[in-house]
């Protein structure tokens, strides 16, 4: 996806991000949170960079936790930040923690104007395939925390998205269709485990202080139906669904909406939901 259409997606995305993601990457950061947040020690006094934050999905968790930190929070798509920013002006009388939220149209790779040290802890959530040089941003993350310092990286492991698709389009274009049709996934290298570790490793983390393991998250379309069918409009009527069909006649388009529907319901047959498998991994500096 070039830099263009990049930007398009982002901006299409943004002002329903929590919709058409099913809130996955926001709950998933949540439960890592749970689990994770004594080994942190994020406190009020903590300096905390959302980094590559769409629409502040980390933020969001963050602020609704006791002793709720200062939160830097930068993305490089202007429509994220702009939904971040609305997000903030509509909860922050509701939570004073949101006085304490900046945020800035900044890209990763480039973090050139925070200083050597600034912050106690980077999150990177479910962003890092969405930059183009991945060990350059991460080694901004390692100059701009502080001695000490903890980046965290959620990643996909199994983006269910991508899997209900492909079942999709197989079901109206028959067996072995999406193998050579299939919509682009952003670093499909991501989904293997040693990656990030690696990445981290080349901008200058040790490898004795990286910590990484799995997390899942499945969506059922009875305890979480409005999730369920943000996730059922994001594949049906986005760009998605445009790019799964391109070139199709019009009688196949217009069976997409009840192959995404099949999908779904197989999937929910083998996983009891829609399955998500991510990635965690955690460098001390």
């Amino acid at each position: 996806m070039n830099e263009e259409r990049k930007q398009q997606y982002f901006a299409e995305l943004a002002p329903n991000y929590h919709t058409l993601t099913g809130n996955t990457t926001q709950d998933i950061f949540a439960q890592f949170l749970d689990t994770y947040s004594p080994k942190l020690n994020i406190t009020s006094t903590s300096t905390v960079h959302d980094n590559a934050a769409g629409p502040g999905t980390a933020t969001q968790v963050l602020v609704q936790r006791d002793n709720a930190p200062k939160i830097i929070a930068t993305d490089y798509a202007p429509g994220m930040i702009d939904t971040l920013n609305s997000i903030k002006s509509a909860n922050t009388s509701a939570n004073p923690a949101w006085e304490n939220v900046t945020t800035k149209v900044c890209n990763s790779d480039d973090l050139s104007e925070y200083a050597d040290g600034t912050f106690t802890h980077s999150i990177s959530n479910f962003s890092l395939f969405t930059i183009t040089n991945a060990v350059k941003s991460l080694s901004e993350t390692h100059r701009t925390l502080k001695p000490d310092g903890v980046a965290v990286v959620l990643l996909w492991k199994r983006y269910a998205i991508q899997s209900l698709l492909a079942a999709a389009q197989d079901d109206v274009k028959g067996a072995g269709y999406a193998a050579k049709n299939a919509v682009p996934v952003n670093g499909p290298q991501y989904f293997e485990r040693d990656v990030v570790p690696n990445q981290v490793v080349e901008a200058g983390f040790e490898q004795s202080k990286i910590e990484t393991w799995q997390m899942d998250l499945v969506v059922d379309d009875e305890a979480q139906k409005e999730k369920w069918d943000g996730l059922y409009q994001f594949m049906t009527s986005t760009s998605v669904a445009m790019g799964s069909t391109r070139g199709w006649s019009e009688e196949e388009a217009g069976r997409w909406n009840e192959a995404v529907r099949w999908a779904m319901g197989e999937e929910k047959r083998e996983f009891g939901g829609l399955k998500f498998e991510a990635w965690v991994s955690v460098a001390r500096k």
